[in-house]
C-alpha cells in the first residue's frame, strides 16, 4: 500500500527512528518485493531512512515475492 505524507512528517518521524535506534532500540525487519531485477522496499521506508541517517549500511530484511523462482 502506498501512501504519501508531508515532508516535515516524513523528516520527523525518520529523526524519531533515529534517536529510537541511538539508544539501543530495535524495530522490525524491512519487508522488501522482489520484482524485474531489482528490491523494492515495501514496508519499512522510514526504518530505512534512519539507518541511512546514522551511517548503517545493513539491516534485517524479508524477501517476499510472487514471481517463480529463477
Amino acid at each position: 500500500m502506498e501512501y504519501r505524507v508531508s515532508a516535515e512528517e516524513w523528516m520527523a518521524h525518520g529523526a524519531e527512528l533515529a534517536s529510537h535506534l541511538r539508544a539501543g532500540g530495535r524495530f522490525a525487519p524491512l519487508i522488501v518485493r522482489r520484482g524485474e531485477g531489482r528490491l523494492v522496499v515495501s514496508d519499512g521506508n522510514h526504518r530505512l531512512a534512519a539507518l541511512h541517517t546514522l551511517g548503517l549500511p545493513a539491516a534485517w530484511v524479508l524477501i517476499w515475492s510472487d514471481l517463480p523462482s529463477p
